[in-house]
C-alpha cells in the first residue's frame, strides 16, 4: 500500500498548510495524517492512503493531496508528487458512512472544509468523479453533470480544458 505524504511537509512552503490544519478544530473538524495510528479514519483508495479530514462523529472523510492535477490534451493528468501545490490541495475523495447519506452530512461537511480554506487562504482542486468504489450497486450516485453542478454551487469552477474544478479562497 502506498502511503502518501503527510500535508505537512519539511520545508519552508508549510506556513499555509500549518494555518489550514491549525484551523479545522474551529470549525468542527479532524485532520489525520496518514501514518496516524488509527487505520479506520484514513481514506484508502486504489493502493493509496491519504491524509483525511473528518467530523467529530466520523461520518465523512475527506481525502486530501497536494499533488496537483492538470489539464492535458483535453484529460486529467497528475502531476509530480515531489513538486506539490505550494497554495492548496486537491481533493481526492468525500466519502459518507453509507447509514448517513442522502442526510445532507457531505453538504455539511464541504461548506465546513470551504470556510477552513478561506480563513487560511488555500486553493481548492478536485476532479468530480462519482466514487464507484465506495457506493454499493444498489445506492443512488451522482452522475458526473450532477457532481459538477454540486461542486459549482460552492464556488468550484470547470476548466474548459479537462475535468478539472477549481476553487479559490474567499477572502
Amino acid at each position: 500500500m502506498i502511503k502518501l505524504k503527510s500535508l505537512v511537509l519539511e520545508n519552508e512552503d508549510n506556513a499555509i498548510i500549518e494555518k489550514f490544519i491549525a484551523s479545522l478544530p474551529s470549525f468542527g473538524l479532524e485532520f489525520h495524517s496518514w501514518d496516524s495510528g488509527d487505520s479506520s479514519v484514513a481514506v484508502k483508495w486504489r493502493g493509496s492512503t491519504y491524509p483525511t479530514i473528518t467530523d467529530a462523529e466520523r461520518i465523512v472523510k475527506v481525502a486530501l493531496d497536494r499533488t496537483d492535477i492538470f489539464p492535458h490534451n483535453g484529460n486529467v493528468w497528475i502531476g509530480d508528487p515531489s513538486r506539490p501545490m505550494l497554495d492548496g490541495y486537491v481533493i481526492q475523495a468525500i466519502v459518507t458512512d453509507p447509514e448517513h447519506r442522502n442526510k445532507g452530512k457531505a453538504r455539511e461537511m464541504l461548506k465546513k472544509v470551504l470556510a477552513s480554506a478561506d480563513a487560511s487562504g488555500i486553493t481548492l482542486k478536485l476532479e468530480p468523479v462519482p466514487m464507484k468504489d465506495f457506493i454499493k450497486k444498489k445506492d443512488p450516485k451522482l452522475s458526473l453533470p450532477q457532481l459538477t453542478k454540486w461542486y459549482a454551487k460552492y464556488g468550484f469552477k470547470k476548466s474548459p480544458d479537462a475535468n478539472i474544478m477549481t476553487r479559490t479562497p474567499k477572502i
